[in-house]
Order: structure tokens, then C-alpha cells, then sequence
């Protein structure tokens, strides 16, 4: 959960490119991880990080995963999954 919290951080800093090429693909590998913890803190990253991706990169990898976390047995995954849909979808970041 701590790389979460640092990427939160990182991708104001190091922008679209470096954002996408190499923090995001972290971000959507740990969004199968076994711990819930680690999976809705996922969702919350990438509602942090997507205004530092492009709208095909958010369409194309980021809304499949919140998605599946929507649909994940843990009641605060999908409340966060949901919540980072919401807030992606009203560019509330």
C-alpha cells in the first residue's frame, strides 16, 4: 500500500508520459492482489492519477479495472471502485 501512496504523489510530478508508461501498469497489477486493502486503495489511486492520463488510456485500462473491482465480493472495494467511476466520470479527482 505504501508504493500506492507514493504513486498518488509521483504522477503529479512526473506527468502523462512517465504516469502512464511506467506508474499505471503497478497501479492495474495490484489491483488482483489477494489483500482488499491493497485493491481499494487501487481504486482510489487511479480516480488520484487519472487526470495525468489521456481519456483513451483511462477508457482503455483504467475503466476495465474499476469496473472489475465494482464487481469484487468486498463491500469497501466496490464502495471505492465505484466512488473512483463516479468521480473519474465527473472529472472529480
Amino acid at each position: 500500500m505504501t508504493c500506492l501512496f507514493c504513486l498518488n504523489v509521483l504522477a503529479e510530478v512526473c506527468g502523462t508520459d512517465i504516469t502512464t508508461r511506467l506508474l499505471l501498469p503497478t497501479v492495474l497489477l495490484l489491483a488482483a492482489d489477494p489483500v482488499a486493502n491493497v485493491r481499494f486503495n487501487v481504486a482510489k489511486t487511479l480516480q488520484k492519477i487519472s487526470p495525468f492520463l489521456e481519456a483513451s488510456v483511462i477508457d482503455a485500462q483504467v475503466k476495465p479495472t474499476l469496473d472489475k473491482l465494482n464487481a469484487d465480493t468486498d463491500v469497501d472495494v466496490k464502495h471505492f471502485a465505484a466512488q473512483a467511476i463516479a468521480g473519474i466520470a465527473a472529472g472529480k479527482h
